[in-house]
């Protein structure tokens, strides 16, 4: 179970589509505009294989990789393992 935070970023458009290839790969993507990461999904593909949700979904769950991927200063972090208190 893969979270990737700031889904609307061209890094993690790049990494979506390399773990959309592997079988096995549960990703939940996560940003601020929910819609245009639905959009892109649709474009691409991939449409209805990631939930899609806004950050305030983001709180509570259990991950087993958290990957935030921001423009900048940092361009991608990953938080192995990482899990949120409920």
């Amino acid at each position: 179970k893969i979270a990737i935070l700031g889904a609307t970023s061209q890094i993690a458009r790049d990494l979506i589509v390399s773990f959309s290839v592997e079988e096995g790969k549960h990703l939940y993507l996560f940003a601020r505009r929910r819609d245009e990461v639905a959009k892109w999904l649709v474009s691409v593909g991939l449409a209805g294989r990631y939930p899609a949700d806004d950050f305030s979904q983001f709180a509570g769950q259990e991950f087993d990789n958290v990957n935030v991927v921001k423009t900048a200063p940092v361009n991608y972090c990953n938080l192995s393992p990482f899990k949120l208190p409920l």
